[in-house]
């Protein structure tokens, strides 16, 4: 799964066709992508593979939890 965040309202017809897409980091009013793999891994970072590189740090969240991992999908 992952986050998406663009500069503009986008409309629920955009949103459904790039939901299941990979969009290229250029993508037309895109400001931050995050990408959660899930994994369990203890990593704690989250990069942003958009065109600004704002990384972030998640908190208060245990690695493991199914909510954060494939397993609460």
């Amino acid at each position: 799964s992952d986050l998406r965040v663009y500069n503009y309202g986008r409309t629920a017809a955009e949103i459904r066709v790039d939901m299941d897409c990979t969009v290229p980091s250029d993508d037309p009013g895109l400001i931050a992508h995050y990408r959660f793999e899930g994994g369990g891994d203890d990593s704690r970072t989250v990069y942003d593979s958009g065109p600004g590189a704002y990384h972030g740090q998640l908190v208060d969240y245990v690695a493991d939890d199914p909510a954060f991992t494939d397993q609460g999908k």
